[in-house]
């Protein structure tokens, strides 16, 4: 019984764990159960990754409005601003109830309207005589779309407006450039586009090393949830595959990854490599393991050749 509720459990996550929206240790147990012999769950990952891949490939060539993001928003906000606060009235009601009881109807609808046509007349003049260069400063900035969402003024003719703007802007700068390189790290985990990660991790690799390029490189091979990112992930972490951590990350791939083409770049890098004694010690335990479970001949083939140039039995103790 607790068996199934293991297996129901992890696969109610497999789908979040293809997104990248499990914590480490969450995607560790799943990844445990499937490697611990679970054929279910193993079959039920394959086919969830599967129907990820073409709903990817099919929404690849979909383009959407570029408003559609700001019309969301704007009904989102909409939505909020309609929602009333608890014991308490808007402020245009209670003052439309102050001045009822104040005075008739007809006149506070008149003070009202000559409010209107002098606070019209204010912000005209407030316009017209605004500095040029304010005027064309405001003008240059060519927002996509504005949105006023509250006037003041302040009783000395000037108008102060809440305004919600959206943009876009192009950034133009090498992958060396301390800025474009934040922008592409940003780019590389990007839940919703594959395509994106893909080329920008692409473009880390070939970068020049620094250590926010190689924490990049090395969380997009542990948990990008599409194979091709994280293929090129791993080949461009080859510069720095002597370093022990990259190394362990990359012994992490050779026992958890469930694509044997990359788990054959992994097994390729680190016999072609070489690290201080602690972390090969290491390793002789992964090889032996995988010696024991691998259903890649190739794999296995490279191991043992490693296990037999450290002088280390191909069989786990």
């Amino acid at each position: 019984m607790t068996e199934q509720r293991d297996c129901d459990l992890v696969q109610q996550q497999l789908s979040l764990l293809l997104y990248g929206e499990l914590s480490f240790d969450q995607e560790e147990a799943i990844h445990s159960h499937i490697a611990a012999g679970c054929e279910a769950c193993r079959v039920a990952l394959e086919t969830e990754r599967e129907l990820h891949e073409m709903m990817e490939a099919q929404a690849a060539g979909m383009e959407p409005a570029a408003d559609l993001l700001l019309a969301n928003r704007r009904k989102l906000m909409d939505s909020v601003t309609a929602l009333p606060v608890p014991g308490r009235e808007p402020l245009w009601t209670r003052i439309r109830m102050a001045a009822t009881m104040i005075a008739p109807a007809p006149v506070w609808r008149m003070a009202a309207a000559c409010g209107l046509l002098m606070l019209g007349f204010v912000g005209g003049r407030a316009y017209a005589e605004r500095p040029p260069a304010q005027t064309a400063m405001m003008e240059g900035q060519h927002p996509m779309s504005a949105r006023v969402r509250q006037v003041e003024a302040d009783g000395s003719g000037m108008l102060r407006l809440v305004v919600d703007e959206t943009r876009q802007r192009t950034v133009v700068g090498s992958a060396d450039d301390a800025a474009i390189r934040r922008l592409l790290i940003s780019a590389a985990v990007d839940p919703s586009d594959a395509g994106l990660r893909g080329e920008t991790v692409e473009i880390l690799r070939t970068a020049a090393p620094s250590e926010e390029t190689r924490e990049a490189l090395l969380h997009a091979m542990l948990r990008d949830a599409n194979d091709g990112v994280r293929l090129r992930a791993l080949e461009g972490l080859k510069p720095y595959a002597s370093q022990p951590d990259v190394r362990r990350a990359m012994a992490e791939v050779l026992l958890r990854d469930l694509n044997s083409g990359v788990r054959t770049q992994a097994v390729d890098v680190l016999t072609q490599s070489r690290a201080d004694m602690n972390t090969e010690i290491h390793l002789v335990g992964v090889f032996q393991e995988l010696m024991q479970r691998e259903s890649n001949d190739y794999i296995r083939m490279q191991c043992q050749r490693k296990l037999r140039e450290w002088k280390a039995s191909d069989e786990v103790y």
